[in-house]
């Protein structure tokens, strides 16, 4: 035999296929990418195609409605003259303005599985805002 070469029942010494952590495991290269390959957008189109059946055409005027969202959501949220009370409100409504851009890009049939208008309450911080409507909102009637 060899010297240096590994003889029945030893272990030979092999490289790890990638990172391994200070435990010793092997950490998979693709840990965390499959979350990151997709950004929060593409995986909303992608919700959306898939529950609705959305056209190709239709994803494309879906993904700059939603893009055109978060930039106005952006401004509000960056602008300073805005009162922080008023940011939640006014990010309500562009969301309900996109909700609507959205549904008239829709079918009679996607439209009945799209979500529905929802009659909202004045956010809290709001005039005429109430705590109690609030709080139990989210509570199984």
């Amino acid at each position: 035999m060899e010297p240096g070469a590994a003889g029945a029942g030893a272990v030979a010494e092999v490289e790890p296929a990638g990172p391994v952590n200070d435990n010793g495991a092997l950490i998979p290269r693709d840990a965390g990418a499959r979350r990151r390959r997709f950004s929060a957008l593409d995986r909303r189109v992608m919700l959306l195609t898939r529950e609705l059946g959305l056209t190709a055409n239709q994803q494309g005027q879906v993904r700059k409605a939603l893009e055109s969202q978060r930039e106005q959501v952006a401004r509000v949220w960056s602008d300073t003259s805005v009162a922080p009370a008023r940011r939640v409100g006014a990010t309500q409504a562009i969301a309900d303005r996109t909700a609507e851009r959205i549904r008239a890009l829709l079918t009679e049939e996607q439209r009945k599985k799209y979500l529905q208008p929802r009659k909202r309450e004045a956010a809290v911080g709001a005039s005429g805002a109430r705590a109690e409507a609030w709080m139990t909102a989210g509570r199984r009637r």
